[in-house]
């Protein structure tokens, strides 16, 4: 197991792609404290949890930071210690730029970047404390290209590659590594509802692969950044998109038969 006895905390671990990854480190032997604000899936994922006492999941508002300071006083206090955090939470609404509310604009920003700097500025005290940890930040394959209807949700993910690099400048002499995953687009639950079907699947075969992202594709890449293998990768974004960020689609009549 490549995470046996590594507590971790993940962010927005209840759906989507945070909830595999919670599930893939329990599967690797980890502790995992998944996050949530507000969703019946949060109880079902504490029990899920604390039923094969592998964790919990905890309700924090993370644009609070008494709420976070909390948590991780727990989390050190129950569980000993903090190996990795996955910072995935984060809000996704789309808005063409000139009608996008500073309201609006400040809701995304607060949620998807600040909150990042508020729970990794608390759980990097305990790291920097145990002179180890790992820290993953999950972006998006937007922060790297234009995408209409997301200017709000672009800038806060792009934040997230450059406050990668500036923390792995800073904390990895100290003993803590920090990357950066920027996923594609993804067959979750909320995107499903927020985009049609056919948008989706055009999308999807525009990748160099063919379709969309399943959740579960993440989770082998924040396995080995989280884990002992990965000690000597720090500062870097990597791409799981599919190639959508790197290829060009294919050309009519569709690949070359060898």
């Amino acid at each position: 197991m490549r995470l046996k006895d590594k507590v971790a905390i993940v962010t927005g671990g209840v759906k989507g792609i945070g909830r595999e990854i919670v599930r893939g480190y329990v599967r690797e032997g980890a502790k995992v404290v998944a996050i949530y604000v507000s969703s019946a899936a949060g109880h079902e994922m504490d029990r899920e949890l604390r039923s094969g006492n592998d964790g919990m999941a905890l309700k924090v508002n993370i644009a609070k930071r008494a709420e976070v300071d909390e948590m991780v006083a727990k989390v050190v206090n129950e569980l000993g210690r903090i190996d990795i955090l996955v910072n995935c939470a984060a809000i996704y609404e789309g808005a063409p730029f000139m009608q996008i509310t500073e309201e609006q604009w400040m809701q995304v920003i607060d949620i998807n970047l600040n909150g990042v700097f508020r729970v990794t500025q608390a759980v990097a005290a305990v790291m920097l404390k145990q002179g180890s940890g790992k820290i993953i930040n999950i972006s998006s394959m937007q922060a790297l290209m234009g995408v209409s209807l997301m200017a709000h949700y672009t800038a806060a993910k792009g934040g997230l590659i450059s406050l990668t690099r500036a923390l792995a400048a800073e904390l990895s002499p100290l003993g803590i590594n920090v990357n950066c995953v920027a996923p594609g687009v993804t067959e979750t639950e909320h995107l499903q509802a927020l985009l049609p079907p056919e948008y989706l699947n055009m999308v999807g075969k525009t990748t160099a692969i063919g379709r969309m992202a399943r959740a579960d594709e993440y989770v082998g890449i924040c396995l080995l950044l989280g884990s002992d293998d990965a000690s000597y990768i720090t500062g870097e974004t990597i791409r799981v998109d599919g190639g959508m960020s790197q290829v060009w689609p294919q050309m009519p009549g569709g690949p070359v038969q060898a």
